[in-house]
């Protein structure tokens, strides 16, 4: 009979102490072999971007300015962009820009201005295609006119 006094106890300390985990990030932070290889967290809101005009590219270039926009509504101000997260791959380098993410109010979708970046790449461009990361499938401006036809900013 003792038995079945301290049980519930022990049930209801045990069940105190999961309810401090938040659920939603038990179950996202735990890694599964079913789980493909996660990419860069976002940091901020979505933006698009294009080669600054007047600037020119080669195989040889490792740096050039991005003219970066956010993608979504805000009032016409792109605000500060974050550094670009790079992916080097074999036939192309993927540049993913963010902005700083936007924060309450209401705003007007009349688009909005486009800031000056310099991007420093690691290596040289080759014979790669250099494409925006947001526009890439699943990405947050794929099915924009931004990205028409397919994201690619160089060679053009």
């Amino acid at each position: 009979m003792r038995l079945w006094t301290t049980l519930p106890c022990v049930l209801l300390v045990a069940s105190v102490g999961a309810c401090g985990e938040d659920s939603t990030t038990a179950a996202t932070d735990a890694p599964s072999s079913n789980d493909a290889p996660t990419t860069q967290a976002k940091r901020g809101d979505a933006a698009v971007w294009s080669i600054r005009r007047g600037t020119e590219l080669t195989s040889g270039t490792t740096t050039f300015t991005a003219s970066v926009s956010r993608l979504g509504c805000h009032s016409g101000v792109t605000g500060r962009v974050l550094e670009p997260a790079v992916t080097y791959e074999d036939a192309q380098v993927v540049v993913t820009f963010e902005v700083e993410a936007a924060v309450g109010g209401s705003f007007d979708c009349q688009g909005n201005d486009q800031v000056a970046h310099e991007v420093v790449l690691d290596e040289p461009l080759g014979d790669r295609a250099l494409v925006d990361g947001s526009c890439l499938e699943g990405g947050e401006a794929g099915t924009t006119s931004f990205c028409s036809p397919d994201g690619v900013r160089w060679p053009r």
